[in-house]
């Protein structure tokens, strides 16, 4: 597998040639092992690892943990060069073109709504079978089982289609899915097939939606998407057909983002983009759209208490049976509106829900002529509802608060002139104008001017940091003091900001597996509690001498009493709480099952370099030898490590610098990972690095310059480099990370919160390790790890103690940090590896946010027992003191929306949680 000129343009986009050359051994053969990478690309399976970690942490590569292997996928070649290239604009808009011929057809434009998959099925078939010339369809590879006989007769009538075929889960942005049984059944079918994770990525990749954070952020956009299983891309028509009406100026963003941050809901979302797109508004379906909006139920919930009382009321006055009835229908209809829609819903997917057992105990009570009490429980179930939707919105308040960190417009200098836009038109290199007080719009490099910023929104660190000339800004953060010019480096979609919200976003709605579990248990215990009282009623008449009025009445308090409303809501309460805590701290995880993990982990594996130490090694000692000065030795070593990346050539680099030495680059340099550098100039070799480097090369390292070392190291000098040059030896050098300050003190915190075992796993020397891990009091130390030796050490512990947790960089450790129970990266503001890389990601470089995770995790787990066991001992409580002593109607609903109340505001709890 060579293909020199793709190797020249991957390499030229800032990949290595390792990198390049695993990627493109990738697309010719996946899914692959690190062995079948090795042979196809050529290369040791070492480097194969460290370019698999760096290709994920960039998002380049997908791995798959199987149950005998790991595997590993490209990520689609137009994703990847989207990321390193602005040109990849100039190709989607190519593609774009390409594809709007298909979008001009008689059928579409049309939308429909739907409110299951059946009846978007049954439309989408019907489509179909209509379309007489072209059609685009978004099918996810269900759909395609169900509608492949229409597609294929489609075909055969000479209709052009065009599908998108997407994944089922919501894969995270970039993913790609393949569907090599549909995609060759529907080759030679179709004009146009496109695969992609899901809607979001054809419709950004396509130029439809300017970015990813609109899309990601505001889930009802996500929900329109999936709600037409099939759809076209409705965005350019939608807007091309409002003609001079005001929403024709707007930009589909700033829709979205007025719903974000007023907290819209979706239904009525989708219903505004369908009124926008009918020609036609009729009075029908003006009263459709009037009741599907949801912001009406608290309405609703005051009409039916005026119904309760007017009711009794009428009662007692004696008016006309008439007239009460009429009254009591009405508080029923105002009371069971949004539970009998819910119903209907439900059913259509074949699911039985909570509302159904509340409609039917109403039901029950009026057929017993008790209107006041089935009015009572309605009216107290839908308090209940709206009570839990305003309480859950605090969790959400999360993200609207990210999303408010982001100004909408900026001031930016193009051609000398000072211009105000919008951030969605700034462009990767336009520069910025920000003046004290401005909140950073999107991420860029000061060019010039320095201030002060807090940076608390993003990364709970509340000391502001001074920035100058070349160091990075984050969108979001403050500008305190200082007029500054920053150059963009990130469109407003891709700011770290951006993907923040994305994140936390996906996060909520990212299930545990407590909740998935009750969920799915709430379906069997609705149908058993529907059946157990229907025994109840036909039975008990027969074995009790109670009437069968009051039987029937007992039961419809049963149906009530029994029903899992506080157990359904005891984990989603606290896990989307315990989420919403942890981003406002800068603590970002990736949904409720890493919450789960966490709270169980025992073990915490840390990579030295970054977490507990700085990460920015510095020269200590030089000790040259055969006559050379510590000036000349540090020039020739300084020259080998020119070239290289790593951070020990960076603090020798930095020393030659301060010590006014020029260095020429070699002629010729080899990076031989884990062991050091080979370079090449004047007709000389000369290599730097550790023994195994020189084992490697076949050279013998002397005794007396391996006690040198040994000594150096003993003194805490740090790593020793030995050097090497015409077969002579020229020195020794030595580099050391400074270890954290308050490291020592947050792994004694760690052991307060349950850690049993603190592990260091690292490329270092093992000395040097070893005296790191006597003074912070860490357990184990495993020294000398290659990126995949880490990965395997990660895979022992987790078999031998169970849960663990691995805390490093995100992006050498990405294998690592995969292979582990809950991966934990550190220090991610800015940093896109680590974001894509980890389960958990720390804004900050504090410790002490890994000691608040873990505090954060149990807590939230203490709450969800807490949460189940309340709620279980409640319906128990309830169900045998209706079957014992009897319950009035009124008071079991009490006592059960009391509950569910009750369960949702101890999960609230944590939003406060410090």
């Amino acid at each position: 597998m060579e293909n020199t000129n793709l190797l020249e343009q991957l390499t030229a986009l800032g990949l290595t040639e390792y990198e390049a050359r695993v990627y493109l051994a990738l697309l010719t053969e996946y899914p692959a092992t690190g062995y079948q990478i090795s042979k196809l690309a050529g290369i040791p399976r070492s480097m194969v690892y460290e370019a698999l970690g760096r290709l994920e942490g960039r998002g380049a590569v997908l791995k798959s943990v199987e149950e005998k292997a790991t595997l590993y996928r490209p990520i689609s070649p137009a994703i990847l060069l989207d990321r390193y290239e602005r040109e990849a604009r100039e190709r989607a808009e190519a593609l774009r073109t390409q594809l709007m011929p298909l979008f001009h057809h008689e059928e579409s434009d049309r939308l429909w709504n739907f409110s299951g998959r059946r009846e978007a099925l049954a439309a989408a078939r019907d489509l179909i079978e209509s379309a007489q010339h072209e059609l685009m369809l978004v099918l996810t590879d269900a759909d395609v089982e169900a509608l492949y006989p229409a597609l294929a007769a489609a075909h055969e009538r000479g209709v052009a289609l065009g599908v998108i075929l997407t994944g089922e889960a919501p894969f995270s942005f970039g993913q790609v899915v393949r569907h090599p049984k549909r995609e060759t059944e529907l080759h030679g079918m179709v004009e146009t097939l496109i695969v992609v994770a899901d809607e979001r990525e054809f419709l950004i990749a396509s130029g439809h939606l300017a970015t990813t954070a609109t899309v990601t952020t505001n889930r009802n956009m996500v929900l329109i998407a999936r709600q037409f299983i099939w759809m076209e891309l409705f965005a350019q028509r939608i807007f091309a057909r409002l003609g001079e009406d005001l929403l024709a100026r707007a930009s589909i963003q700033k829709i979205a983002r007025f719903c974000t941050r007023n907290q819209c809901p979706a239904r009525q979302w989708r219903g505004a983009i369908q009124m926008i797109t009918t020609s036609r508004v009729t009075p029908r379906r003006l009263f459709t759209q009037f009741f599907q909006d949801e912001t009406l139920e608290p309405a609703f919930v005051v009409l039916t208490l005026v119904g309760i009382v007017a009711g009794i009321w009428l009662e007692g006055a004696q008016a006309p049976a008439g007239l009460i009835l009429a009254v009591h229908v009405a508080t029923y209809f105002f009371g069971g509106f949004y539970a009998v829609r819910a119903i209907i819903e439900a059913l259509k997917e074949w699911k039985i829900e909570v509302d159904l057992l509340m409609v039917l105990a109403a039901l029950g009570a009026a057929y017993l002529g008790e209107f006041s009490e089935g009015a009572i429980l309605l009216f107290l179930f839908s308090l209940s509802n709206v009570l839990q939707v305003y309480a859950m919105r605090r969790t959400e308040q999360a993200i609207t608060a990210l999303m408010q960190l982001r100004p909408d417009r900026v001031s930016i200098r193009r051609h000398d002139r000072e211009y105000d836009v919008a951030i969605e038109e700034v462009q990767v290199g336009d520069v910025m104008l920000l003046r004290p007080g401005d909140r950073v719009p999107l991420d860029g490099v000061i060019e010039r001017g320095a201030g002060t910023f807090d940076e608390s929104a993003l990364t709970g660190e509340s000391m502001p940091v001074h920035k100058g000339p070349g160091m990075t800004v984050l969108a979001g953060t403050l500008n305190q003091t200082g007029a500054l010019e920053v150059r963009v480096t990130k469109p407003a979609s891709e700011s770290t900001l951006a993907r923040i919200i994305a994140m936390v976003s996906e996060a909520q709605s990212r299930k545990a597996r407590s909740q998935s579990f009750l969920e799915r248990f709430e379906q069997r215990y609705a149908i058993g509690v529907i059946g157990a009282v229907a025994l109840f009623i036909l039975l008990m008449p027969l074995f009790s001498g109670a009437s069968f009025t009051d039987i029937f009445y007992r039961g419809m308090v049963l149906l009530t009493v029994a029903s899992p409303c506080a157990l359904v809501i005891s984990v989603p309460a606290a896990l989307l709480s315990a989420i919403a805590a942890g981003a406002r701290r800068g603590v970002l995880f990736k949904g409720g099952v890493h919450l789960e993990e966490l709270s169980r982990v025992r073990v915490i594996a840390f990579d030295k370099t970054g977490t507990l130490t700085f990460g920015k090694p510095v020269l200590t000692d030089l000790v040259p030898m055969n006559g050379l000065s510590e000036h000349e030795l540090l020039t020739i070593v300084a020259r080998a490590e020119q070239p290289s990346e790593h951070p020990i050539a960076r603090a020798i680099l930095q020393a030659a610098e301060e010590r006014g030495i020029a260095i020429v680059p070699p002629e010729q340099f080899v990076a031989v990972t884990g062991m050091g550098v080979r370079a090449l100039w004047d007709g000389g070799e000369t290599l730097v690095g550790s023994p195994r480097l020189f084992r490697e090369a076949g050279i013998e390292v002397p005794a007396n310059l391996l006690a040198q070392a040994d000594d150096l190291m003993k003194q805490g000098r740090g790593s020793v480099l030995f050097v090497w040059r015409d077969q002579q030896w020229l020195g020794l050098v030595a580099v050391m990370d400074r270890e954290r300050p308050d490291a020592a003190r947050q792994i004694a915190a760690l052991r307060a919160v349950g850690i049993e075992r603190i592990v260091m796993l690292t490329g270092d020397n093992p000395q040097v390790a070893e005296a790191m891990a006597q003074r912070l009091g860490i357990d184990e130390v495993y020294a000398g790890l290659l990126p995949a030796d880490k990965l395997q050490r990660v895979e022992q512990l987790r078999q031998r103690y169970g849960g663990v947790a691995m805390v490093g960089d995100g992006v050498n450790d990405a294998p690592a940090l995969a292979a582990a129970t809950v991966g934990i990266a550190m220090g991610a503001a800015g940093t896109d590896a680590a974001l894509e890389t980890a389960d958990l990601v720390l804004m900050s470089d504090d410790l002490s946010a890994i000691v608040y995770a873990l505090r954060l995790s149990r807590q939230t787990q203490r709450v969800v027992w807490q949460n189940i066991v309340f709620a279980l001992a409640v319906v128990v409580v309830l169900v045998l003191t209706t079957l014992t002593v009897g319950v009035p109607l009124p008071l079991g609903v009490v006592g059960h929306e009391g509950s569910t109340i009750i369960v949702v505001l101890n999960g609230l709890r944590l939003l406060i949680f410090r």
